[in-house]
């Protein structure tokens, strides 16, 4: 039954084509009568793809369509709605040209309107659209020919959303392997065929590029980003936080008086949900009055305007730098806060921004911390553990494992401890709401396994992005030095997060690493603030289409084939993702690893006073999962993957008695395997109880035992002991 549907619906697919293809011919010949009457020139007769050009690329099956409830114009209907620059407010304009003409003064104030009020932010996009409609012109053939384009992409996007959906749904449920195997078969039809389309749109995109006047869209930059701003937000919620206080008409002032700054915060991804308002309160409560100046750039010791160096106000000048980096991150990202992990408890942001702060000055952060952009930091602050949370993480990992800071496995670095400790099994959780502290100790399945990744990159200052695939499966994907990596189960090209796909994530990420910063904006941002200002309300765009080309939608659709444009451009000088310079501190991982590569000799075991302490690593014979590294505070310790044995031969002078042993460890897990102990290969074998130390240092509780001179004390960890971190040992 399913082959003679699909049969059927090709069929009258041709049966489309041909009445669009008549159609089509006569809108040919009606359009080369027009330009002969207004003698225009440059006729090329385009009319969708004649002239060597690729022609439109035929859709997929629409069979895709019957899979809600079999219905295409219940799925037509079930469409977001398309939106346009209303009408409303150019008829408000008509007949107020005295009104036009007072628009023009320096701070945008339209005459008559009170400041910061719905009519004043109203009145300053008008302005700027009747300016933009002047100045910025596209042929009408070339607009109609990359609008079709873009409306027969949008229509083999929307059916991949909607069957991608589908298989959630099919997935969530259970269903079975032929419907699942089904609706997979429909997305990989869309997948197949969505290119093709994309492509078609990039080469009628070009013709606009090739007659765009970009330099008078340079020129009217400050206005266009405080437009852009203003059209985001809306004009109602900007006036009604500035009807709220003083201090938030101030707040405004600022922000539309300082066009470096509007234009770095639409540079790095705008505010979460437009709230530019709250963006603004967050990022002045960070910095206090502090504005962009020179004082701002670094300085070097020969300097002809610096007579004295000051090594000491440089620093601070370096931190000051680096700070209103994480404030702007914080400000955009945090705007409006998401929830702490499994609570309903928001993110302070300003003491988000004070926890990453005073981590980079005190060394805990990862080296490449200081020089990631305002976006990348943005893939930091957003963390969703409670600030001591990770401060928790950085502490708990510096004692119980601290190589992994260094690992020469860019991909490995820091979450290798999802192998070792996280672990997939089922979980333990021992209380609500639930803790990071909680998913180390308890472990979980493939999904809580990538909430512990994310977390602890974020806890070092690494950028990370969450990724949902199959279903409700989650994986990550996150930065490293060559480049971003996907983790757990995701790929690019079937993951999601945050109605975002991963290939348009990778596509902006690899974009904005691949152009300077100003190029960025040219190119690209330029035309995504004509799209808030004249495509329409950018919040009547859902968040799940934003990265979808839409004939409705002209300047966005040319904002998202720029983005596309520079992801496939190789720039003349290669540029990569490493993020490193001279750093303003020595970094906590950075003086380890100094450590780790000298390799210093650990204490000997020493006897004094009655007390045997013998240092973990001077061990005899040893096997199973266990390693000797350095420790972060002072020596070596002694590590316990999983399950091994290990001997420890006692000193010549000692005498023969009966002691009192106790260990010095580090656990992350509260499910805790005794370690078992005995004398010799004869001797009588004990267990020593093993503490949750929650990744602290910390005594066992001793025991006792008989030993003599040169006897050999033997510890065995058993098959699926979970880690454990030892120091020293103790005798008394």
């Amino acid at each position: 039954m399913a082959e003679e549907e699909h049969d059927v619906s090709v069929s009258e697919q041709g049966e489309e084509a041909e009445v669009k293809k008549d159609k089509k011919s006569k809108k040919e010949k009606k359009e080369k009568k027009e330009k002969k009457k207004k003698k225009e020139k440059n006729d090329d007769d385009e009319g969708g793809g004649g002239g060597g050009e690729e022609s439109a690329p035929k859709s997929p099956s629409s069979k895709k369509k019957k899979k809600k409830k079999g219905d295409a114009e219940g799925a037509e209907e079930s469409a977001p709605p398309l939106t346009s620059p209303t009408s409303k407010k150019k008829k408000k304009k008509k007949g107020d040209g005295e009104g036009a003409e007072d628009l023009a003064s320096p701070m945008m104030s339209p005459s008559g309107k009170k400041k910061f009020s719905v009519e004043y932010f109203e009145a300053i996009l008008e302005e700027l659209r009747e300016k933009l409609e002047k100045k910025i012109k596209i042929k009408s053939k070339d607009r109609e020919a990359f609008a079709d384009a873009c409306n027969g992409y949008y229509d083999v996007w929307y059916g991949k959303w909607e069957n991608e959906q589908w298989l959630h749904d099919l997935v969530d449920k259970g269903a079975s392997e032929e419907e699942i195997a089904e609706a997979q078969a429909y997305v990989d039809e869309s997948n197949e065929s969505l290119p093709q389309h994309k492509r078609y749109a990039i080469g009628k995109a070009l013709k606009i590029f090739e007659n765009l006047e970009e330099e008078r869209i340079t020129a009217m930059e400050e206005k266009l980003v405080k437009g852009a701003i203003i059209a985001q937000a809306s004009p109602q919620k900007l006036a009604d936080f500035a009807a709220e206080s003083k201090e938030n008409e101030k707040l405004l002032k600022r922000l539309f008086g300082n066009a470096k700054l509007m234009k770095d915060m639409l540079r790095h991804g705008g505010a979460v949900k437009y709230e530019y308002g709250n963006a603004m309160k967050i990022y002045a409560e960070c910095i206090g009055d502090e504005e962009d100046d020179e004082d701002d750039k670094p300085k070097l010791p020969d300097d002809e305007d610096d007579e004295e160096y000051d090594e000491a106000k440089e620093l601070e000048r370096g931190f000051k730098r680096v700070n209103k980096k994480i404030a702007l991150a914080c400000a955009l990202e945090l705007a409006s806060p998401p929830f702490e992990f499994d609570s309903s408890v928001p993110i302070d942001p300003v003491a988000r921004y004070k926890h990453f702060e005073k981590a980079h000055r005190k060394g805990e952060l990862d080296p490449a911390f200081p020089f990631f952009s305002v976006w990348e930091m943005r893939q930091i602050v957003n963390c969703d553990a409670p600030n001591d949370q990770m401060s928790w993480c950085r502490s708990m990992l510096m004692n119980y494992a601290p190589h992994y800071t260094c690992l020469t496995d860019n991909k490995m670095r820091y979450v290798y401890m999802m192998q070792t400790d996280v672990r997939i099994r089922k979980p333990n959780w021992t209380g609500s709401p639930r803790t990071y502290q909680m998913v180390l100790s308890g472990g979980g399945n493939e999904s809580v396994n990538s909430w512990w990744g994310r977390f602890m990159l974020k806890s070092f200052g690494l950028p990370a992005w969450g990724a949902k695939h199959h279903g409700r499966k989650e994986g990550f994907v996150h930065w490293t030095p060559d480049g971003w990596v996907t983790k757990n189960g995701a790929e690019w090209d079937n993951c999601n997060w945050m109605d975002k796909s991963g290939m348009d994530f990778k596509t902006e990420l690899e974009a904005r690493n691949k152009a300077p910063q100003e190029e960025y904006f040219k190119k690209l941002v330029s035309l995504q603030c004509l799209a808030d200002v004249v495509d329409g309300d950018p919040s009547s765009v859902p968040d799940y289409e934003k990265d979808a080309l839409h004939g409705d939608r002209l300047w966005r659709s040319l904002s998202i084939v720029s983005m596309e444009l520079l992801f496939q451009t190789e720039p003349e000088v290669k540029r990569t993702f490493e993020r490193k310079g001279q750093g303003l501190v020595t970094t906590k991982g950075e003086k380890y690893l100094k450590k780790f590569e000298d390799d210093a000799p650990d204490a000997e075991v020493s006897f004094k006073d009655g007390i045997l302490i013998i240092p973990a690593s001077r061990h005899e014979f040893s096997d199973g999962n266990i390693l000797v590294i350095e420790s972060n505070s002072a020596g070596k310790q002694f590590n316990f993957v999983a399950d091994g044995v290990v001997d420890y031969e006692m000193p010549e002078d000692i005498p023969s008695k009966t002691y009192s042993l106790a260990l010095e460890v580090c656990t992350v897990s509260s499910k805790q395997t005794p370690l078992s102990v005995k004398v010799g290969e004869d001797g009588e074998q004990k267990q020593i109880k093993i503490p949750y130390t929650v990744g602290e240092w910390q005594f066992t509780k001793a025991i006792k035992v008989d030993l003599e001179p040169g006897k050999t004390l033997k510890f065995m960890r058993p098959k699926g002991s979970l880690g454990l971190a030892i120091k020293k040992l103790v005798l008394r």
